[in-house]
């Protein structure tokens, strides 16, 4: 398990790969602390540490400024989708397909994105968005705008009016707010039959009816990201699917490598470890039931399980003096204990 160190001195050199060539842009402590929920006083404390050993330079003052020392050393594609697990195993097609919608000569190409639930739908979609501007498709600036449909199930006339109002000094509806970036709609199988007729005209032939039928026609530079839930009706996935260009569909974790499944476990206990500035103690038993139990929801749901897992042990040893958090199967729930029932069938057949 990582360190909080390890943590902190990876995240400063992601993100000194993403930055575009000759682009100068310095850490600050309380931005490191936010993006990884660890309290100000333990990075600051960790980036001394590391300016000690010479891996990383402070600069400035108010605001103090840290740079990795030697960023020329890392040989690593300068990409965000490089950070994600499964890059060059079960999510290589995906991710080549999310590149070649964002860099299609012109206009990136609209993009449909199928999966099931917790599979990681809005994940790529966030990262679509970072590598349009890391390519400079689209500008420093641009916004990501997310509507989910879900958030509208009872009330779908708002999710309606919020999409296709006429915009005035006071209201902007969805499609001019994303003008110039990108408008992510997710859960679009749960939106109303009536108003995804109306998405669909407006991807057949670019007009945009507002909601008192006046019609706008070439609108503003709009990338727009749409995801389904594979389990949805398949008469609604093929209706949207034969209207846009590129359709992605991710894997359920059952069906990804275990291998990259122990890659996300170690990854999100390293997050929390991080969180509780604590490190954490995990035995084998525990590992193989991670790897192995039913997880319906997928990533989210396997990322939430390590979650409340590491709360129970936090409360479990408030107070101590140690630095070490013993997790148990006992700080998990049944389902996930049941992670031994297939074993024979997963790892022995």
């Amino acid at each position: 398990m990582k360190t909080s160190k390890e943590v902190i001195y990876d995240f400063m050199k992601k993100y000194f790969l993403s930055l575009k060539e000759g682009e100068d842009s310095g850490l600050e402590t309380s931005y490191i602390a936010t993006k990884l929920e660890i309290k100000r006083p333990n990075v600051s404390a960790i980036l001394n540490q590391l300016v000690t050993e010479g891996k990383v330079i402070k600069k400035g003052s108010r605001p103090v400024l840290y740079y990795i020392a030697s960023p020329d050393s890392f040989t690593a594609e300068k990409s965000c989708f490089k950070n994600l697990i499964g890059f060059e195993g079960s999510l290589k097609n995906v991710i080549q397909l999310a590149k070649a919608s964002i860099l299609y000569p012109n206009n990136s190409l609209n993009t449909l994105i199928i999966g099931d639930s917790g599979t990681g739908k809005s994940f790529l979609a966030e990262h679509m968005y970072q590598y349009a501007k890391e390519k400079e498709i689209l500008g420093k600036d641009a916004c990501f705008i997310k509507v989910n449909c879900r958030h509208y199930i009872e009330d779908m006339h708002q999710l309606e009016h919020d999409l296709y109002r006429k915009s005035d000094n006071k209201f902007t509806n969805y499609f001019d707010k994303a003008a110039q970036g990108v408008l992510f709609i997710d859960n679009l199988d749960l939106m109303d039959s009536r108003i995804r007729n109306r998405l669909t005209h407006f991807l057949e032939s670019g007009e945009f009816v507002y909601d008192d039928n006046s019609v706008s026609i070439k609108q503003k530079k709009i990338l727009l990201i749409i995801a389904c839930n594979s389990e949805s009706n398949a008469a609604v996935l093929e209706g949207i699917a034969s209207k846009i260009p590129v359709k992605i569909e991710l894997p359920p974790l059952r069906l990804r490598p275990l291998e990259e499944r122990f890659q996300l476990i170690n990854h999100f206990f390293t997050i929390e470890s991080a969180k509780c500035d604590m490190n954490l103690k995990i035995n084998s038993e525990l590992i193989t039931c991670l790897l192995l139990y039913d997880c319906a929801s997928n990533i989210k749901q396997l990322r939430n399980d390590i979650k409340i897992a590491c709360a129970n042990a936090f409360v479990r040893n408030y107070g101590s003096d140690s630095k070490v958090i013993s997790l148990y199967l006992s700080d998990f729930e049944n389902y996930v204990r049941k992670g031994f029932l297939n074993y024979k069938n997963i790892v022995l057949k």
